[in-house]
């Protein structure tokens, strides 16, 4: 298993709980940068990838990854439980994701379940992302308000979310629809903006 975080003390940590877990070899790496210098030179059985990589996004480490190797197991540790994260890591064929206050054998559970192929959600994260209508149904108030050309701060307010919520709803959308931007996801989805 590979593991990528930007924390030593958490990276070490983690690596132990693992391998006490069963996963005899643990690789760790830093940034995005390691993480696919490490992914190349290893026949991995799964990749653990931190949501916020300092500065970086790991979600597009793990974006990256599956482009790279469709079939590598990923697993995404994040400090938040937002829904539209969530689904933002699932849309990139995250097989787990797990909040990092999680208990040690929750971890080991979701690792093991995300390498033999099946989806593990954290069970704070779980009810959240699983009330799909009301997921779509932000969503389709998200784009309502790119249509309108409202900001971030705006939508979040008009929304009741939080900021990093509205990002990662649009980031879902952008990943979800091929593009990069607000402007593609325009062109795609055929919204007039105003």
């Amino acid at each position: 298993m590979l593991l990528v975080d930007d924390h030593a003390v958490v990276r070490s940590g983690l690596a132990r709980v693992l391998r006490a877990g069963g996963w005899q070899e643990v690789g760790e790496a830093a940034n995005e940068a390691e993480g696919l210098e490490k992914a190349r030179g290893s026949a991995w059985n799964l990749v653990v990838i931190d949501a916020m990589l300092g500065a970086e996004d790991g979600l597009e480490l793990a974006g990256r990854l599956r482009s790279l190797y469709p079939r590598l197991p990923l697993m995404v540790l994040s400090m938040s439980s937002e829904p539209g994260l969530v689904r933002r890591a699932l849309g990139l064929g995250v097989r787990a994701f797990v909040v990092k206050d999680a208990q040690p054998e929750e971890v080991v559970a979701a690792t093991l379940a995300a390498r033999y192929g099946s989806l593990y959600l954290d069970a704070r994260v779980a009810p959240a992302f699983l009330s799909g209508a009301e997921g779509e149904d932000r969503q389709a108030r998200i784009l309502e308000a790119v249509r309108r050309g409202l900001g971030n701060q705006e939508i979040a307010s008009l929304l009741n979310l939080s900021v990093s919520s509205v990002r990662a709803e649009l980031r879902a959308l952008f990943d979800v629809h091929g593009v990069k931007d607000r402007q593609g996801l325009a062109r795609v989805l055929h919204l007039t903006l105003e």
